[in-house]
């Protein structure tokens, strides 16, 4: 009885000890590779931006972990697409059913927002950190900012707002929101402070309303386009309907709905 007794104490010991394992996510590889892959079938190229992307916060805190941390895994993989074909969003619903801008560039593909990049389609809906002292990659992850998920996207907002030229589409919501324009957005503190003016020629502004309100007139909009007088990028801006949008999504001779 006595011997049983001890092996059971020893038996709870090691699923204790055990537990805090599962927050570890050995999966992640996998699918950080096999999106890789999928998106351009490259396996030396995905095996050596693996390496560089967990280097950026594998070992380290959270809140160690800051935009700056991910600058050797954009300069090895930087942003190829039309720079005059880069759509920027910022407040709108990603919601199934409602997420209109990755539909439209998915369906229409003469425009490229974050998330149709090599690096933003791999890590979108993805979340991932590190911990002191561990190699390991791990999924239950601190929330609060900085970590390793907002500083990447901070970093690639960063990075497409340098990287885009010519007319640049941002497409804002103007029915859900009181202002469409917010100025603690990242677009509004990464993304156009990053916009070079000597390529930049104009951002044009879509507006997605349910239906028309004259959001073009709303005060955000006018700080909008303050900010862009003073970075000398032209400015317009134009409502349009999600009904509108979608079906220029849905139709074969529609180019884009503004």
């Amino acid at each position: 009885m006595a011997f049983r007794n001890s092996f059971t104490f020893t038996f709870v010991v090691v699923v204790l000890i055990l537990v805090p394992s599962v927050l570890l996510n050995p999966a992640f590889k996998d699918t950080f590779k096999k999106k890789c892959l999928a998106y351009k079938n490259d396996k030396t190229t995905c095996e050596k931006m693996w390496v560089t992307f967990e280097k950026a916060y594998v070992g380290k805190q959270s809140k160690e972990v800051l935009p700056a941390n991910y600058d050797t895994l954009f300069a090895e993989n930087p942003y190829t697409h039309p720079c005059d074909k880069t759509m920027l969003w910022s407040g709108v619903s990603r919601e199934p059913g409602q997420d209109l801008v990755h539909e439209f560039t998915a369906k229409k593909k003469t425009y490229f927002c974050l998330e149709d990049t090599w690096l933003g389609h791999i890590l979108d809906d993805l979340t991932w950190c590190g911990k002191k002292n561990s190699k390991e990659t791990f999924t239950e992850c601190e929330k609060e900012k900085p970590n390793p998920v907002f500083s990447f996207w901070v970093k690639a907002s960063e990075k497409i707002g340098q990287y885009a030229c010519g007319e640049v589409v941002v497409v804002l919501d103007g029915s859900r929101h009181e202002q469409p324009f917010y100025s603690q957005s990242v677009l509004a503190t990464t993304e156009i402070p990053n916009m070079r003016t000597s390529v930049v020629t104009k951002l044009m502004v879509v507006v997605l309303v349910k239906e028309n309100k004259f959001q073009c007139n709303k005060q955000s909009l006018k700080d909008l386009k303050k900010m862009l007088d003073e970075k000398k990028i032209a400015y317009d801006c134009k409502e349009v309907t999600e009904t509108d949008f979608r079906n220029c999504i849905n139709s074969k001779i529609c180019g884009s709905p503004w």
